[in-house]
Parts: structure tokens; C-alpha cells; sequence
């Protein structure tokens, strides 16, 4: 028998800001069930080994001389930003990834490759580590680590507990999670396979 995680949402009541703006605060609670026998590994077959093994990487040490942050990447030796590649013509592949980097989607993701880039970018518990993205090409993306904040809005970026967090342009609920201490507009824990298992493997 395996673990697996649920996700339920318990509403905190409806609040009125400075603005006039109605807000609601929500508590977003994570419980374990169980998957019977051979059906959790299927699942990790599939949405943790399979993508996360056939992806490759590349590093670009091409560094911007004028930006603080790049200066800290060079005396470290981390990536100015690193390409992500998979095969396109793979409709299975094709369909996982695009769903990873589709930051308009609300289906479940799998962002397994989040490992890599934080092993890349030298993540340490305790920092955040902010992702920009971006993807001109088939079978190929480019992702950005910084950790310092750079804009008023990142697409991702990886909390104090290595949680990935989630921009969503929609959303506009304050939530309130057991795992972080972190309230952020907008932004909320991203319903991914990559925070599922760091939930169970803790």
C-alpha cells in the first residue's frame, strides 16, 4: 500500500479590504488515502520516472555583466538559465510538459522536473528560489532561477520548504496553507505531482 494526497478547501469567511474589495480567505488542508496495491507504482511510472528520465538538460553560463543577480550566478557557478528538452513527437510527453508550462491551465501538473532546477540553481531549504519561463520553440523551454526576487510577478517559484508555489492571473483568494507561513495574492500552492510526493516522502 502507498500514499497518495487529497486536497479539501475550507472557506474562512468573506472579508472587506480598504478598497472595498470582497476576499475570501481559505484554508487549503491536505490529507492521505491510500492506493491499493501495483497502482501507486503505475502512477509513478508514468507521471514521476517516465517524463522526469526523458527530459535532458542544458546549462547556459551566458551571463548579463550589469545584473546583480547574474554577478552572483557567475561567482557561484550557477546557470544564467537552463533549457529544458523533450521529445515533441511524443504525444504523451508532448501533452505532460505543455501542461507544465501552460500557466492558464487547472489541470493537475506534474513538474517533476522542478528537481533539477533547484539541484541547478543551488536551492537550499530555508530560501526561495524565483522561476521566469520561457518557451519559443517545439521541445524546448527556458527557465530563469533567481534568488531574489526580480519582478513584481514570477511564474513560479520555490518556498522556504521547497513547495512549488504558483502564480494564477485569475485568482484572486488570499490562501492560508499548513505548510508555509507564506500569504501571497494570486499565488498559491501548485496542484502538482512534485508537491504531492514531497508531501508523502516527509
Amino acid at each position: 500500500m502507498s500514499n497518495a494526497i487529497e486536497y479539501s478547501i475550507k472557506s474562512l469567511g468573506l472579508f472587506t479590504n480598504k478598497k472595498g474589495e470582497k476576499i475570501e480567505f481559505i484554508e487549503e488542508v491536505m490529507v492521505s488515502i491510500k492506493f491499493p496495491d501495483g497502482v501507486w507504482d503505475i502512477i509513478t511510472e508514468f507521471m514521476v520516472e517516465y517524463p522526469h528520465k526523458a527530459l535532458t538538460y542544458e546549462n547556459n553560463y551566458d551571463y548579463d555583466v550589469d545584473d546583480k543577480d547574474d554577478i552572483i550566478k557567475q561567482q557561484t557557478n550557477i546557470p544564467n538559465y537552463i533549457c529544458v528538452m523533450w521529445d515533441y513527437e511524443n504525444n504523451i510527453l508532448e501533452k505532460t510538459i505543455l501542461n507544465d508550462i501552460a500557466f492558464s491551465t487547472h489541470e493537475k501538473q506534474n513538474l517533476m522536473w522542478i528537481d533539477t532546477i533547484k539541484e541547478k540553481n543551488n536551492w537550499k531549504k530555508g530560501e526561495h528560489l524565483y522561476l521566469d519561463f520561457k518557451c519559443n520553440c517545439d521541445g524546448a523551454f527556458y527557465v530563469w532561477g533567481h534568488k531574489t526576487k526580480q519582478t513584481k510577478t514570477h511564474q513560479l517559484y520555490i518556498n522556504r520548504d521547497g513547495y512549488v508555489i504558483r502564480y494564477y492571473p485569475n485568482f484572486k483568494k488570499y490562501i492560508i496553507t499548513q505548510d508555509t507561513k507564506d500569504v501571497e495574492y494570486k499565488y498559491k500552492k501548485a496542484d502538482c505531482m512534485y508537491n504531492d510526493l514531497l508531501k508523502i516522502s516527509r
